[in-house]
């Protein structure tokens, strides 16, 4: 699935062919658990079709990319599609009684033509040009050919998306890094990251890079994050995880879907506030009556709930 561009339109329509039984059986799934437990409480699903095809097609919906913009642009509709009757057949458990949430953990946008990631960050693993380039990572090639980080060397990786983690000394098997160099080092990552140009365009790609302690801001924190959180700019992002949210591109834009309806909601408005992902368990706890957990970060959506009116200050 690497080379979309040289594949004919019949596997194309097999692939998408193939989602549709994926979601099928997936409400077929659903439909029995209702049946046969008809005292559920809670139901939770999560499905990945809209993103796979995202990552295979957005690219290629925009004007001057290829030759067949149309018929990707229609297969991301196709499978929204796919999506809508999934999720109009869980609607079928609308009773008068119960709540559903429609909502996605990001959305995607496409990178603008001639300006591709130049290799800083990946969706997984270690992404190694830009470091390297930059002389803060170093690799070689093994003996079945396999590209592999000389430990020995590197002084710094970026791992997935949006981290890039120091190599240190005493925490990382490998470790280089001497803990007395870990802020110097981490501050001369960053300068490079924003020093950085791409290779085509001669554009700075960086949007921002945060320290440990500047990325708790963004809501990033805790043992297991990176020492330095970045995000790119949306033009050189890789779909998603690279830019923030509420960054647009080519026409998309990143912000996530949020839909609620059902007992205890509003009916046919749009409100008035930002929602977070954060905020969807604290109100299904209000909604339901139970408890929140005694960590919880996100809040109630008071602006969705019936009977919830609020003066607005303009």
């Amino acid at each position: 699935f690497g080379k979309f561009d040289l594949i004919d339109e019949k596997c194309l329509e097999v692939t998408t062919e193939s989602w549709d039984l994926a979601y099928q059986w997936h409400e077929k799934t659903a439909d029995w658990l209702f049946k046969t437990y008809p005292d559920w409480q809670l139901f939770y699903t999560h499905v990945h079709g809209i993103d796979e095809y995202n990552h295979w097609f957005i690219h290629k919906t925009v004007e001057g990319s290829n030759d067949r913009v149309a018929l990707y642009q229609e297969l991301i509709y196709k499978m929204y599609e796919i999506n809508d009757h999934y999720v109009g057949k869980l609607m079928e458990q609308m009773d008068g009684n119960t709540a559903i949430f429609i909502c996605s953990d990001h959305a995607a946008i496409p990178h603008s033509i001639g300006t591709t990631n130049p290799g800083i960050g990946s969706l997984g693993g270690i992404q190694t040009p830009v470091m390297e380039e930059l002389g803060f990572t170093k690799t070689f090639i093994d003996d079945k050919d396999n590209l592999q980080v000389k430990w020995d060397e590197t002084i710094a990786v970026a791992q997935r998306s949006s981290y890039i983690y120091v190599n240190l000394k005493g925490r990382d098997p490998e470790g280089i890094v001497a803990p007395e160099d870990y802020e110097k080092t981490v501050q001369q990552i960053i300068d490079a990251l924003y020093s950085y140009r791409h290779p085509v365009t001669g554009e700075r790609i960086i949007s921002f890079a945060l320290t440990r302690d500047e990325m708790e801001i963004v809501g990033m924190g805790g043992e297991h994050v990176g020492d330095i959180l970045y995000q790119v700019r949306p033009e050189y992002c890789n779909e998603h995880a690279f830019s923030p949210t509420t960054c647009t591109n080519e026409g998309y834009s990143l912000n996530n879907l949020c839909i609620m309806s059902g007992a205890g909601f509003k009916k046919g408005v749009e409100i008035n506030r930002t929602v977070r992902i954060v905020d969807v368990v604290p109100t299904l706890c209000h909604l339901a009556e139970v408890p929140m957990l005694s960590n919880v970060e996100g809040g109630v959506i008071w602006q969705a709930l019936e009977g919830f009116e609020e003066k607005l200050y303009k």
